[in-house]
């Protein structure tokens, strides 16, 4: 799933191509449950694009917002398209966006500035930007959850997924199954350092292309070829070469070192 390093890659490419465009029509080629959009979406000026957590937010005039989560497999191309393709957004000087998804967990979603306000009230805090760092550290220590888990509850910290959540985990030198009330404060802030760093190396080399990932552009980024311990099972731990190992979490996978996360 694309994680926050993503879908900021991909927002800062729409509104690299789409700022001051206009929507000129749209259309739906595959039936698919997740689109909401109305006609009156069409003939509307681009004024922005953001994120909110892994949602890209297209503000058009008129305080008329597209919502678009790319799910598990979802993209969005500029003037190209796949077999998997479900819209077409058609905007002024030949601009085309094309968004495609195999799994249908993606969605389009016209919002008010209502809804839209609704949806930023629902997401916890983006670490990337300013925030009370003591008060998520005094959250984080009331939990019995394993830090893992909280690190990937989106009503707690945005956008972070299981990519950055796992390395950020190894450089702290923190089990992921560890209860997050166990740790000292001094291992949160690391923690939460750790993550941060991730996060914006991420961004630096356009997100981590795995499966369907690539930018507005087609191409892939290659944060993957930086990954700490994620998708190295049965590899070498990069700093004590003990074999790491797996174990799933809430459904999720995790990667870690049993003697340097002890």
């Amino acid at each position: 799933m694309p994680e926050l390093p993503e879908v900021i890659t991909v927002t800062a490419d729409l509104k690299k191509e789409l700022l001051n465009e206009v929507l000129i029509n749209f259309k739906i080629t595959t039936s698919y449950r997740k689109i909401f959009l109305t006609e009156q979406i069409n003939n509307k000026k681009v004024k922005s694009a953001f994120n909110i957590g892994k949602q890209i937010i297209i503000e058009f005039e008129n305080q008329i917002y597209l919502s678009i989560h790319l799910g598990m497999t979802g993209q969005l191309l500029l003037n190209k398209t796949d077999k998997y393709e479900k819209a077409v957004l058609c905007f002024s000087n030949d601009k085309t966006i094309y968004f495609s998804d195999i799994r249908k967990f993606g969605h389009l979603k016209e919002l008010t500035r209502e809804q839209l306000e609704k949806q930023k009230s629902n997401i916890g805090i983006n670490i990337l930007e300013q925030f009370d760092k003591q008060k998520l550290i005094q959250r984080l220590q009331k939990r019995k959850t394993p830090i893992k888990n909280l690190l990937l509850d989106q009503k707690l910290i945005s956008g972070a997924g299981n990519i950055y959540a796992t390395d950020a985990l190894f450089l702290s030198n923190i089990h992921p199954a560890k209860p997050s009330n166990t740790l000292t404060k001094q291992e949160h802030e690391t923690l939460i350092t750790n993550l941060k760093k991730l996060l914006e190396e991420g961004i630096t080399h356009r997100g981590s292309s795995m499966n369907r990932y690539l930018d507005l552009y087609g191409n892939k980024g290659s944060h993957q070829n930086h990954f700490r311990v994620y998708k190295k099972r049965n590899q070498k731990c990069p700093i004590c070469q003990t074999s790491l190992q797996f174990e799933k979490l809430a459904d999720r996978g995790s990667y870690f070192c049993p003697r340097c996360q002890a």
